[in-house]
Parts: C-alpha cells; structure tokens; sequence
C-alpha cells in the first residue's frame, strides 16, 4: 500500500522506528481485544464510524486501543461505504480487497481482527495515538513494540534452548518447514542456522551454565545430597552414570540438578562406581559438601559407600546417615512379591481383558453394553510387568466395571470369571492404594520427602493390620510385609530426625508413631520374641537428634540471637489420612519432655504450630518464617530435609535420555547426549525461577567448538 505525503510525513514526525527497516515488526502480539461495537451507538455521537473521542491520555499499563486509534483502523487500511437503503455501514480491505459489514452504527472488532491475522505487518503501523503501544509478549521483558528490533544472537540463543528443551534434533534448524513459517508469519529476515552452528552455540551454553554451577557450590556455605544410578543405551549398548544434586538454597527453595550423565563402560564395580562419582564431585567442588548419597539395593553401590564417605569427610555423626536405599525401589519389591503369591488369581483377570484387548469387534461390543446400562465407559490401561502401578491402575478400573465385566465375558466369550476373584481384587486394590500414595509421596523432588517417611510408613502399617484378616488377601499381605520389614524393621534414624525438624510433629508424635509402627508389625502375643523395642528406637533418634544439633551448634555457633517466635499454616489439600492422621490428638496431649540442650532447641520442641489433619502443611516455607528465630536449626533442617529418600530424580533424567536417544537419532556421541540430558534439566530450572546467577569467565564467553558427530 502506498502512502500519502501526510502520513509519510506524520511517521517522520513521530521518529518512529517501527518503519527504518523491514525487521522491525512484532513476532507475538499480546494486547487486549478491541470491543466489537456493531449494532451499538457510541454516546453523545451521530451513530457514524467517524464520530469519535480522543484518547484522555497516555497509559502505561494497559495495551488498549483508544477511539482515536479505531478512527486509523478505517483510514489506513479500509475504504468505507454506506448501503442508502439498509442504511448499513461496509469496510472493504485496501489489501485483500475483502468486504466486512459494520453494522448500523459501525463496528471495529472485525477489522482488527482481520488485521491481526491476515496483515500482521500493516496492524503494526497504526497510529496508537497519545502514548498507547502494543506490547510484545515475553521479549525483552514486555518492552514496548517500538522498541523491538531483530536480534541475531538472541535468535540463536533461543533456537538452542528451543531445540534442547523439546529433545529435537540439531538438523531441526536447517528445517525449510521452519524457515517458510518464520518468514511468511514473523519476520521475513528470519534465517535457518546449519546443525554445526546450532550444535556449537549449545555447547557454549552447557559450558556456560557449568561454570555457574561450579562458581556456586565452591561457595555454597552448606552441604548438598547426590543420587546417582545407571542406565544403558540400548542402541550401543553403552552404560551411563546418572548424578543428580539436592539442595535448598537461601530462600528456601528446593533445587534439582544433573551434574552428569557419564559414559560408563567399565565393569561395574565399586571401585569404578567411586571413581567416576569422585571425579564427578572434584568437578563441581562438592567434594567436602555431600550429605547424604541415595542409590538403588544393588551391593556394589552399597560398597562404594565406605570410600565416598571417607572423601566427602563426613563426620562420624553424619556418616551414619550417608547412606540412604530408595525407598521406592523397596515399595516396588514388595509389591512384586505379593503380586507374584497371587498367581491365578490375575491370570483369570487378566486373560478376560486380553480378549477384549485383542479382539476390536469384542471391544466394541463392550462399550454398546456399558452405554445400554448408562455406564461411562474407561479403556482398560495396558499392563507392563516392569511396572506393578500399571497393574494396581489395570485392577482399579476392573474394579469399577466389577458388575458387568463378568457377565460380559461370560455372554459374549463364554468366559468365566468367579466372583469371588473380583472381591479379592478389589481388596487388593485398596492395599495396593497405600503403597501408591506412598510411592508418589516419595518421588517428589522439589519438596521434601524424608519428613513424610514415617507418615507412610505408619499408614502402611495400619494397612497391613486392616487387611490381615481378610482370606486370600492376608496371603497376599504377609509377602509384602515380611519384604518390607527386610529392609525397614529398623527404620533409618535420618527419616526420625528428618519427622522432628517437621514443625508439626515433634518428639511426643514421633514417639507414639513408633510404638504404633511395631505393635502394627509385631503384635503383642508375638512381641517378646522379637528383639526390637519400640522406646529403644525412639531413645536413640532423640539422642541423635540432640547430638546432630550441637555439632551443628559448634559449627554455626555465632548466628543471630534467636528473635520472637512466630508460627504459620497453610490450608488445602489433605496429605495425612488413616492410621497416621489418628495419632495427631494423642501427640498434642502428651506433654513435652526435654533434653537440656540449649534455649533455641528447648523453644522449638515445645512450640506448638497452628495445625490440623486436613492442612497441606509447607514446611520450607515455615522454616523461611522462622529461621531468625531457630537460626541453628534452620541450618540443620536446611540439609536434612533436602535429602531425597528416592532416586527418582535420576530415572527421570533416563527417560529424557530415551527422548533424545530415538530411533531416529543414534548417532550421538556420549559427551553430546551428557551435553543434552543435563542442559535440558539446566534450562527447566529456569523455567522454575531456579535460575543461577552468576557472571562466568572470560574464557567461557568465547565460542566453543567441537569435532563432529552426526545428529
């Protein structure tokens, strides 16, 4: 379109920069719609397009086009006519020539709206009157569109974050897909990068975003707990060591980061298992600041451990608690074992819904008989023997359809399951439900998890009591229990002391749990031969949890004076329930007994916390309230409760290798695909707002290359 003089004249005037070159047009457009004003009349007007206010002044905060602003839409883009008979008002397009109706009084909506989608660069040229802009959404932190200007290397940056966070390949960049849709919607100067530039520019990010790391654990004043495990690539068969870092830093936030995803070729050992952690840690400066170190059962990792706790210096105290199992690899084989003592019983189950899975006709009829009796109809979920809560989901919806899933079979396939299978499913399903909300407790990773240990494992204890009476089902529990007790006959002292830095709990609660805990396991008749006594337990976590704090009080001994105290809660959903939530009136009406250790810890173990079952309790964000007051157990909790109980953190990182690592995309080298796992994670942190800032080298500013794999 061709401008007049005037206009020419009027951009000149306004300096503005939109029109200098043709790379200055918005990518995203983020403004308030504009009113559709058909069929209305504007007040104190004739009824006509062309009777408008002026805008009252400039605004900041807002990105909504005044009256003044309507009146360009028509002028610079539309040609306007008025029907004589219908008295209707029309705006044919000066671009596409397409033909709008504004109604009686004349409307607007439309022909922005058609601005927007179809003329993209021209919408940007309207006069936005007396200060009014449209903004450009995320960019520049929301800088005015004027403003705005092409930016090679940020367009660079970006398609490497964007390539690395959604697992694509290097050669995504070259796409001509990629390129038309760009240019044709965004900016006609958009150009594609060659995979060798994009692969280089990702590389220099990773090496960037190491450094920070480096820089902030060498000045960590604290420790940090690591979980490491394996994972093999099926395509080379080659093995990986997965290491993740757990920490809260100092507004009190949970963080997560992959620190390595190392080629592992040697032979599995515990000397080689400690030799790459070690070099891992030297990297880093962790190295004299682990915790804790999570692994899975196998007996190599448990061997390493003596030599890791030499080299990260734990103290003879804190060793005792550097080693911790995943607790869900445990849940998991406790499951498997009861699973597997049921034996016929899902075999029957399971062959009726493999004929349904197997046969579409089948499945069909299914869902006509579900809808003739006004039943919702749920697909059943695909059972994988690696995986016991897709067989606890597969019962849960058999369990639904427990009416009519029998009769079906037995009218269309001639297929008999006995009644009495289904009750026992549908008790099994409510064991199983304990032992997946407890799964799910302990596989978080950006909250704390070794608080909630004794929360589930009370419940579970009180699971195991509820259904030890039940026929066929208490078969099925005594497996699970006699695996569970195994490993958790004597539960960790970490996870006690992790129960009393809980504000909610303290030591009265923690001692009626353990005397739930046992007598649930080990019932009276049978007690006085097991050799384990409930006060005994509780003695020893309260005297480490003593011990634990003077060392920590020798080493932060010169903190802030504790200040007056102060309590919160934080209401929502429910996270205790069962046997647990029971205990909670008896604990609040055993008076507190203490150990003389100090007035800041004598204070927390007698505060008693605004709380009732039913709250959804933040604890991180308590311990942010009231670290001036508990300023040494702040520090203590700070490190305790960052400790994961579970390696999940680490599995999630192997199947965002298997999202990289696809059939389409094996050529990667194993420094390439650490380069991918770990900036992948680097870069979801920051979408987390766990963003690590600080300034790198010199040395890491400058381009970094590298030979080259294919991708």
């Amino acid at each position: 379109m061709m401008m007049s003089d005037e206009e020419l004249q009027h951009l000149l005037s306004q300096n503005d920069p939109r029109f200098a070159q043709e790379q200055q047009f918005p990518t995203t457009i983020d403004e308030e719609e504009l009113e559709d004003d058909d069929g209305e009349e504007d007040a104190g007007g004739d009824g006509t397009p062309d009777d408008e206010e002026e805008d009252e002044g400039p605004s900041t905060t807002t990105t909504k086009i005044g009256k003044k602003s309507k009146s360009a839409i028509i002028e610079n883009n539309f040609t306007k006519r008025k029907d004589e008979k219908t008295e209707k008002w029309y705006a044919s397009c000066n671009h596409c020539k397409k033909e709008f109706s504004l109604g009686i009084s004349g409307g607007y909506g439309s022909l922005k709206r058609h601005l927007q989608s179809t003329h993209v660069v021209e919408y940007a040229k309207i006069d936005k009157g007396k200060g009014k802009q449209t903004q450009i959404s995320r960019f520049a932190n929301s800088q005015p569109f004027g403003n705005f200007s092409y930016d090679d290397k940020k367009h660079l940056t970006g398609m490497s974050h964007l390539i690395v966070e959604e697992n694509l390949p290097f050669i995504f960049s070259e796409s001509l897909a990629l390129r038309d849709y760009a240019q044709g919607t965004l900016n006609p100067q958009f150009r594609n990068y060659s995979r060798k530039t994009i692969k280089k520019e990702v590389i220099r990010q990773y090496n960037l975003e190491k450094e920070k790391l480096q820089i902030f654990f060498a000045n960590f004043d604290g420790r940090v707990s690591i979980c490491s495990d394996i994972w093999e690539d099926t395509y080379h068969h080659l093995y990986y060591l997965g290491l993740t870092a757990h920490y809260i830093d100092d507004d009190w936030n949970m963080h997560k980061r992959v620190l390595a995803f190392r080629e592992f070729n040697d032979r599995h050992t515990a000397d080689n298992i400690y030799i790459l952690i070690e070099r891992i840690l030297i990297e880093y400066n962790l190295i004299d600041k682990v915790f804790a170190v999570g692994f899975d059962n196998a007996s190599n990792n448990t061997a390493a451990i003596p030599r890791l706790r030499e080299l990260c210096g734990a103290s003879t105290l804190m060793g005792r608690f550097f080693h911790q199992r995943c607790a869900c690899h445990i849940l998991n084989l406790c499951v498997q074992d009861g699973l597997a003592a049921l034996g016929n019983v899902l075999e029957v189950v399971k062959g009726g819904i493999k004929l349904i899975w197997a046969n579409t006709p089948l499945k069909m009829q299914w869902r006509q008989y579900l809808k003739d009796r006004r039943v919702n109809y749920c697909a059943f979920p695909k059972d994988l023997s690696i995986r016991w809560n897709s067989t606890y989901n597969l019962i849960q919806v058999l369990v639904r359809y427990k009416d009519h899933f029998p009769a079906f079979l037995r009218q269309t396939c001639n297929y008999i399951i006995n009644p009495a299978d289904i009750d026992t499913c549908e008790k099994i399903v409510n064991v199983l439900a304990y032992f997946n909300n407890a799964t799910l407790t302990f596989s978080h990773v950006y909250k704390p998890t070794a608080n909630e240990f004794f929360v589930e494992a009370v419940n579970l204890a009180g699971a195991f009591c509820e259904f030890s009476d039940a026929a066929y089902v208490s078969y099925f529990c005594d497996f699970m229990k006699q695996k569970f007790l195994k490993y958790y006959s004597h539960i960790p002292h970490i996870y006690g002391i992790a129960f009393v830095l809980d504000p909610r709990y303290k030591l009265p609660y923690l001692a009626n749990c353990i005397d739930y805990y046992y007598a649930s396991f080990f019932p009276t008749q049978e007690f006085d031969d097991n050799p384990i006594d409930p006060k005994q337990e509780f003695n020893e976590i309260s005297n480490l949890f003593h011990q634990l704090y003077n060392e920590f009080h020798a080493q932060y001994g010169n903190a802030p004076p504790p200040m007056q105290r102060t309590s919160s809660s934080s209401k929502g959903k429910s996270l205790l329930k069962s046997a647990f939530g029971s205990l909670l009136k008896k604990s609040r009406a055993t008076p507190a007994t203490e150990q003389s250790s100090g007035n800041e810890l004598s204070l927390y173990l007698t505060l008693n916390v605004d709380y009732e079952v039913g709250d959804d309790f933040d604890v991180l964000k308590w311990w942010k309230e009231n670290e001036r007051t508990f300023p040494i157990l702040s520090k203590m909790a700070k490190q305790v409760l960052a400790m994961p109980i579970s390696t999940v953190a680490v599995e999630q990182e192997f199947s965002a290798a298997g999202n990289v690592l696809t059939d389409f995309r094996t050529r990667l080298s194993p420094s390439s695909l650490e380069t991918l796992v770990c900036f992948h994670d680097w870069l979801k942190a920051q979408r987390r707002t766990q963003e690590i800032t600080i300034t790198p080298s010199r040395h890491f500013m400058e381009e970094t290359t590298e030979g080259g794999e294919s991708d």
